[in-house]
Parts: structure tokens; C-alpha cells; sequence
């Protein structure tokens, strides 16, 4: 059996994965992927039942340097303790690509100029200016991001071992198997997409005067660089944006139709880590904030040619909460599943997730490997897709709508 603990987060990700393999002579399986916001009220207390269970965390995989995937990943880190006496759960190992892992060669710690310092300083304060409160009444910035690599420095914490603590990208290791059951297939990100984004650094660096250095600094102003990447635009100037008005059969079919799509081209929604997950017969899709086209072209690499296209998922946890813009029309061709995950609360301050082009794609074509209905799933009741829930549209599109926090995956 594998379980999907799809946890509230507000308007961002924290997924627990528990796969319990059929041979009872082997290891359970425990990932944790994220941690966004509502800490106190919704994470922590999942993992402390787990330990209490006599169980740890194989992997806590930070898919990328996003608040709402990793708001409270450095709180977990510094409140867990050392590697060797974890406060809360031991942690096997952990993915998280940083600065220090996009290095050829390591670079020499150089000591800064107070005029350097000084340059470096008035950088990360302007990187950290996010606004707005989290759910124990404290300002969101990217602080927290930012000081997560030396947390997991200082407590010794294993980290990206599974790439030979280079960067988590597909050409370091596509395939990656963990306690010999739980396969985990890469889909994102790739080394150029890394290097793209480390060149563009380095740029701005260089324009600030700043010299290079495999100092902390430098790796945390690499991680506020990336996480300031990610909040543009999430529709195109003028574009209509979905879930306003009523939801009904006609403007589900309009949206369908894939007109509007526009890109996203977050430099930290590029990096995310997206991949696929087969245990026990079941196959699962893990779509982060990655960009549709980089999983398009991967999922093509990955099944070929002469796959039976679409590929069937036992569940897919739709890219960036379902925002259009990470959710191409054509991605659709490519794969179909009973179960589609959504996390927010559609609250964010700029957007509300997830978009109805999203979900009009997906439930408006024809069902495919002896599926009977689509499932949505959602973390949190959402106000805008309220019209979603008609039992007249469900029947039309053959979809049901559900709140739900807990999945099974039966073998």
C-alpha cells in the first residue's frame, strides 16, 4: 500500500509519502516532500505520530527555494537537532540543491571587503521583502530559505548523497532506488537549467562587485536570488484570469481549448525537483512547480516513442497547485490518471490556484485506461471552485470533487 498525506499548507506543498512494501521482510518507505507553511498546526504534528510509530524519514526532498515549499523546512532542521540525536525524527538523508552544488570545482572561501560585505548585505535585505503574515502571525520572507543549507551543515545531516553530493538533476543520476523498493525516476531539473540559473547569478554578482566565494553568504544569497525568481506574474498582462463568474459546461469547454497559454518562466519554478515514483505496482506523478515543457520533453525520454500515450498514473499531484501556467495543453496527451492532487487554499496574495483552464483540461477529454471518473482532490476548501461541485457538470465531465488530506493506493 502506498499513503499520500496531501498536509494543508495554507496556499503551499508538504506531502508525506508511506509506501509499505507487499514483502513484509522489507523497509517501509517514508518521504517528506517540502514543508511549507502551518507548521505547528499541520506538519509537525504528522511527523512526531511517525516517529512515535518507530518510523523515519528516508528522504525530506526540498523540491525547490520557494517559501510555500520550504517556509518551515529550516525550522524543522534546527528544531530536530543533530544527525546523530534527532528532537523530533532521524532524517536518512536529504535533497536540496544550493549554490555550492552547481560547482565544477569548489570555489576557495575568500574574505570579503567591509565595501564587499556591506554590497552582499543590502542584497539579501532587498531579497527578502515578501510580505505578508504566515499562520503563527510571523512576516513571510525568504530568510528561512536561506539559512536552511547551514542548518543542515552545521547538524550534519546527509545531503544529496544519492547524487554523490553533487546537484539532485537528471544527469547525475535519472534513477534513484530507495531501501531497494521505491524507485524515484527524475524529471527535473536538468544540469542546463541549473547552470542557467547559476550564470545568471554570478551575473548580478559581478555587477554588484561582489567576488565569488564557497562562503555561506554567497549560498544564501544564491537562495534568495532563486526564491525572488519565482514571484512574477502567474497569467499574462490582460489575460483573463480563471474562476471568476460561474464555472459552468460552456466556459469548461471554451477553457479546454488551450488558447492563453503562456509559459512560466520562474527561474525557481525551473529548478524544482519533479519526478516519478513506482512501488508496489503503483506509479506516482510529482509535479512540484516544474515547468510543463521540461516534463513533456522528459516524460517523452523516459517512455519513448512507441509508448501507450498517455502514460497512466495512479495519481498526479498537478504542477505549482494548478496554475495554467505549468499545466501545458498538451501535457494532457501525455498523461491521465483516477487521482488529481491539488494543494492550496487558493489564498496566495497574487493568485488563486489553482486555474479553472487547469482543471477544464483535464476533465474535458475522453477517458482513458478503463478510467470511470477523475478525482480532484484538494487539501482545503476552495472558494473560487465552489461551482466546481455541480452534481449536472460532474456528470457531464465525469470528474468527482473531494476534500481530502489522506490517500490510499491499494496494491
Amino acid at each position: 500500500m502506498i499513503t499520500i498525506h496531501l498536509i494543508p499548507a495554507s496556499y503551499g506543498d508538504t506531502l508525506l509519502l508511506s509506501v509499505y512494501p507487499v514483502d513484509q521482510t522489507q523497509r517501509e518507505t517514508f518521504l517528506l516532500i517540502d514543508c511549507g507553511l502551518r507548521y505547528k498546526a499541520s506538519i509537525l504534528p504528522i511527523i512526531k505520530d511517525l516517529k512515535k510509530a518507530g518510523k523515519r524519514l528516508d528522504r525530506f526532498i526540498v523540491t525547490h527555494y520557494d517559501n510555500d515549499h520550504i517556509h518551515s523546512a529550516t525550522k524543522l532542521i534546527k528544531e530536530n537537532g543533530a544527525l546523530a540525536e534527532p528532537k523530533i525524527i532521524s532524517i536518512e538523508q536529504v535533497w536540496l540543491n544550493t549554490y555550492r552544488h552547481l560547482q565544477d570545482e569548489p570555489k576557495a572561501v575568500k574574505e570579503l571587503s567591509k565595501e564587499e560585505e556591506l554590497l552582499l548585505e543590502e542584497f539579501m535585505a532587498d531579497h527578502q521583502e515578501f510580505g505578508g503574515p504566515d499562520e503563527d502571525g510571523h512576516e513571510i520572507n525568504a530568510e528561512q530559505a536561506s539559512f536552511l543549507g547551514k542548518e543542515l551543515l552545521a547538524k550534519g545531516y546527509p545531503w544529496n548523497s544519492d547524487f554523490g553530493g553533487k546537484a539532485v538533476c537528471i544527469e547525475n543520476g535519472r534513477e534513484v532506488l530507495v531501501n531497494g523498493t521505491v524507485k524515484l525516476t527524475l524529471l527535473s531539473p536538468t544540469a542546463a537549467a541549473l547552470h542557467e540559473l547559476k550564470a545568471e547569478f554570478e551575473a548580478m554578482l559581478k555587477k554588484l562587485k561582489i567576488p565569488l566565494s564557497g562562503s555561506e553568504k554567497i549560498d544564501d544569497a544564491f537562495a534568495l536570488y532563486v526564491q525572488q525568481g519565482g514571484h512574477i506574474a502567474d497569467l499574462p498582462s490582460g489575460y483573463e484570469i480563471s474562476g471568476t463568474g460561474k464555472i459552468n459546461e460552456a466556459l469548461i469547454r471554451k477553457l479546454s481549448d488551450g488558447s492563453g497559454y503562456d509559459a512560466d518562466g520562474a527561474a525557481a519554478n525551473g529548478s524544482s525537483i519533479a519526478f516519478i515514483l513506482e512501488a508496489n505496482g503503483k506509479k506516482l506523478l510529482l509535479l512540484a512547480d516544474a515547468h510543463a515543457e521540461m516534463i513533456m520533453t522528459q516524460l517523452n525520454k523516459v517512455y519513448g516513442d512507441d509508448a501507450n500515450y498517455p502514460i497512466y498514473f495512479d495519481a498526479v499531484k498537478v504542477a505549482h497547485h494548478g496554475s495554467y501556467r505549468n499545466n501545458h495543453p498538451d501535457l494532457f496527451k501525455l498523461i491521465d490518471s483516477p487521482k488529481w492532487l491539488f494543494s492550496t487554499n487558493g489564498l496566495h496574495q497574487s493568485h488563486a490556484h489553482p486555474d479553472l483552464q487547469t482543471i477544464a483540461l483535464i476533465v474535458n477529454r475522453k477517458l482513458t485506461h478503463g478510467i470511470t471518473e477523475r478525482e480532484l482532490i484538494f487539501n482545503h476548501t476552495l472558494e473560487h471552485m465552489e461551482g466546481l461541485d455541480d452534481p449536472e457538470l460532474k456528470a457531464t465531465f465525469h470528474y468527482t470533487v473531494k476534500m481530502q488530506t489522506f490517500i490510499e493506493l491499494d496494491v
